[in-house]
């Protein structure tokens, strides 16, 4: 993903430096004015330390007065769209098949792809845990960032539990 990116940004004439790495450990000695984290990549940390091993990280890499911005899946959108699924789909050359399944106990959303393109198979396992609003509070107050909002999937409403996707906004303390 990150050559046929890098293709694309070339192309476009854009000079971007892009990095694959774990979000529990970033490989930045320096700051940045803003980090994101988008498309519910941080329910893929399923375990509590790793979510506040994240947000530690991206505190560390953030400067002060910079913001943190990240979206989650919320327990409603998992349930309602997630619950015992399945769906075939065709674009283009592509078609894939999703099996999905969200078991509310653990919190736990599991998505398996069958994608066929020209002839050749790929599957694909994604597992994400799907914390509560409560939950990411609690973490973010024990990191040096201050809360600025949280919001209903791309707008300026407020998000709760409802919400089916949640974005966070955050601002790191300090001078």
């Amino acid at each position: 993903m990150l050559a046929i990116a890098r293709k694309k940004l070339s192309e476009a004439g854009l000079n971007t430096h892009l990095v694959a790495a774990d979000m529990t450990a970033l490989p930045f000695g320096t700051t940045f004015d803003a980090v994101l984290c988008l498309y519910d990549s941080i329910n893929y940390l399923r375990e509590p330390a790793q979510f506040l091993a994240a947000l530690t990280e991206a505190a560390r890499v953030t400067r002060p007065g910079g913001l943190y911005i990240f979206d989650v899946c919320t327990v409603r959108n998992s349930q309602m769209f997630f619950s015992h699924h399945e769906m075939t789909e065709s674009v283009g050359k592509a078609t894939y098949h999703r099996t999905s399944r969200f078991e509310s106990a653990g919190q736990l959303q599991e998505n398996a792809f069958v994608i066929e393109i020209d002839g050749k198979r790929f599957v694909e396992r994604h597992l994400q845990r799907i914390y509560r609003l409560t939950e990411i509070r609690s973490m973010v107050d024990q990191t040096p960032f201050d809360l600025l909002g949280v919001f209903d999937d791309c707008t300026d409403r407020p998000g709760t539990e409802q919400s089916e996707r949640v974005h966070f906004v955050l601002q790191r303390r300090g001078v």
